[in-house]
């Protein structure tokens, strides 16, 4: 800012041979006037002075605080996501179908009697009412689903009586929460253990005849027939 400083200079004009005094104007740079001290500090009408230091601390505190809130939430990211369980209403997690594992998972056997375990899980929650076990050949009571705590699986356990030959099938139907069903065939072959021959004791017996006079006469030897 340049502000018109007015001072006097003496000029002599030689036609009259008087003497005049003429103000010449001036321009100097204006200089804020410096507070005494003791009279506190004041702030201009036009703001805070601003420097280029001033704009440098303030750019690097801006610029600290920004990495520090990038690290922050990096680090609560990992935690929030094991937080919040990946469900089907959830994007964006997949919805996969129930999965059905039957155990023996089908084979031969040699006992007409097989303890069998039908286990559902899903990435949801199953639908226990859409559980179903159809048996082909073999024989026994219904399967029963009980589900864990978390809803999103469970197991049922049954002893089925098979019949002789490969006609045995076990197969295990369920749905999930969101409709999704799936569907599992497991065969049996039951090939019993072959039956043992038994062979009966021939106990020696001593041929008794009769004589005429009515006495046991002894069996002829080899050496006598």
């Amino acid at each position: 800012m340049w502000t018109p400083v007015w001072f006097a200079r003496a000029r002599t004009r030689t036609d009259t041979g008087t003497r005049a005094v003429v103000r010449v104007p001036r321009c100097f740079d204006a200089v804020e006037p410096v507070a005494p001290p003791g009279a506190g500090h004041r702030r201009s009408s036009a703001g805070p002075i601003t420097t280029p230091g001033t704009i440098l601390k303030r750019a690097a505190g801006v610029l600290a605080a920004g990495v520090l809130a990038v690290a922050l939430l990096l680090a609560a990211t990992p935690a929030a996501h094991a937080q919040i369980e990946c469900t089907s209403v959830n994007p964006p997690c997949p919805n996969e179908l129930p999965h059905i594992d039957i155990t023996p998972s089908g084979g031969t056997v040699s006992g007409a009697d097989l303890a069998v375990t039908v286990s559902v899980n899903d990435d949801h929650a199953i639908n226990a009412a859409s559980f179903s076990v159809t048996l082909t050949g073999a024989t026994g009571s219904a399967f029963v689903l009980g589900l864990d705590p978390n809803g999103a699986s469970g197991r049922a356990m049954q002893t089925i009586h098979l019949q002789t030959g490969s006609g045995n099938q076990v197969s295990a139907h369920v749905c999930d929460s969101d409709g999704l069903c799936d569907t599992t065939n497991v065969t049996y072959t039951y090939s019993p253990p072959p039956r043992r021959q038994h062979r009966g004791r021939h106990s020696s017996r001593s041929r008794r005849t009769t004589t005429t006079s009515g006495m046991p006469r002894a069996a002829p030897t080899a050496g006598q027939a």
